[in-house]
């Protein structure tokens, strides 16, 4: 019985990480394709009590300007505000910010970033866009997914090929959680998967990882345009 229950305990947590990370990369897509719309909208659904998540961009100083500010409404649909138009009176403050939602007694989610102009470096570019209080949930599935991946002896390719993978492309947790050490859809199967010769060497899984990235950000864009289209 305990033989049994192992594999399947197995397959129940790749099932969960692979959920959490497909709901992290929807959230991520959908909030990086906000449709344009004025400040007076967000502030009318702001004070109507249509606003559920807000997200602020603001910069490294004492009472920083907004730099960024998007929003979803009760239907899960993104806007981003246009701060800087000719009817603008000046910069948009964080503290400016703070004040219409206190006076709004707003009850959503605020999530307000300091701006940073440096890049990912390894970081997938989509994990720290995750909106909402469950950015860390989706971080802990991805750690979680590369400490099983470094400490297991994967079948398609090399723990050096799966680390790039991970990284510069972007959606090499869901693969390997997918596919490794045989794919979620045989998991239980009794016979054991046969041995695999031509495992994907760490130059080639740099190689392409690069690809995949290029994929996934295609994917992304498609995904963000085509449910914010239905929304």
């Amino acid at each position: 019985m305990i033989a049994t229950s192992i594999p399947v305990a197995g397959v129940a947590v790749r099932l969960i990480l692979v959920v959490t990370l497909l709901w992290g990369g929807l959230l991520s897509a959908m909030s990086a394709f906000p449709g344009s719309a004025p400040l007076s909208d967000f502030h009318r659904d702001l004070r109507s009590g249509q606003v559920d998540v807000i997200v602020a961009d603001v910069s490294r100083v004492e009472n920083p300007e907004v730099h960024e500010l998007i929003w979803a409404d009760s239907k899960f649909s993104w806007h981003r505000a246009e701060l800087w138009t000719d009817e603008s009176p000046g910069p948009y403050l964080q503290s400016r910010l703070s004040k219409d939602v206190s006076d709004a007694g707003f009850t959503g989610l605020l999530d307000v970033r300091t701006r940073d102009d440096g890049g990912p470096g390894l970081w997938p570019v989509w994990l720290s866009p995750v909106p909402y209080s469950w950015n860390w949930m989706v971080v802990a599935a991805y750690v979680i997914s590369l400490v099983i991946m470094l400490g297991s002896t994967p079948r398609f390719a090399n723990r050096w090929a799966w680390f790039w993978l991970f990284t510069f492309g972007q959606t090499g947790a869901i693969l390997f959680l997918l596919l490794e050490p045989r794919p979620i859809w045989s998991a239980l199967d009794p016979e054991p998967p046969p041995l695999r010769t031509g495992r994907m060497s760490g130059g080639s899984g740099c190689v392409a990882s690069i690809g995949l990235g290029f994929v996934s950000g295609l994917l992304a864009w498609w995904v963000g345009l085509a449910v914010s289209d239905h929304l």
